[in-house]
């Protein structure tokens, strides 16, 4: 993005999204963040492939100055035109958010929402586990998925952990992060009997 508007291309880009797809809601989807690209530069330049950034300058005033320049793009184009500017960190955020847009143009999200009697979502089942399983200390998607392929629900693996089966667990997951996934169930498990405990006492 950054080489594009000083090679002036982003702002032809633009133009060309505004005239060409006018009755069309128009995104422009930004992937990455700014130490990254500080980070790649440095690469670059090390290598002899070309200097994009003053060097000379610390790391705290190169993240200073593409910060501002990024604020003044993205100013720019959401003050001057009709194209919603969205930001994110990876390309599972990529995948996630193009997923959902696809839900959207494809009338899944509208039957759902629209068969839902009450105002919550109506969510598949494997993406209510998947955002509970990220919330997990280092599980990140591809864990998820494949816990998501041997666990149907947050409460087959539960049943498994209370049941002890510990080593089926292992066995579907693999050693370590079956290891994972029953030291959180089970701290979560006796946490609640705890707390169920003092609430009878009560």
């Amino acid at each position: 993005m950054f080489s594009s508007n000083h090679e002036g291309r982003l702002s032809k880009q633009m133009n060309k999204l505004i005239t060409e797809y006018a009755d069309y809601k128009k995104i422009l989807l930004i992937e990455g963040n700014i130490s990254s690209v500080i980070s790649r530069a440095g690469a670059r330049r090390s290598s002899g492939k070309g200097k994009i950034v003053d060097f000379n300058k610390d790391s705290k005033g190169l993240y200073a100055r593409y910060s501002k320049e990024f604020v003044g793009i993205v100013n720019s184009i959401i003050t001057t035109t009709d194209i919603n500017v969205i930001q994110v960190g990876s390309k599972w955020q990529t995948i996630t958010l193009l997923k959902n847009l696809d839900d959207w143009i494809t009338g899944k999200r509208q039957q759902r929402m629209k068969g839902s009697v009450s105002k919550k979502v109506d969510r598949p089942l494997d993406r209510e586990v998947e955002d509970v399983l990220l919330t997990f200390h280092g599980v990140g998607w591809q864990k998820v998925w494949k816990i998501v392929d041997e666990y149907p629900s947050l409460l087959s693996i539960a049943k498994d952990v209370i049941e002890g089966n510990d080593t089926e667990i292992k066995k579907k997951l693999g050693e370590s992060l079956g290891e994972h996934i029953i030291e959180v169930f089970r701290h979560t498990i006796e946490r609640r009997k705890t707390e169920e405990h003092g609430e009878k006492k009560e």
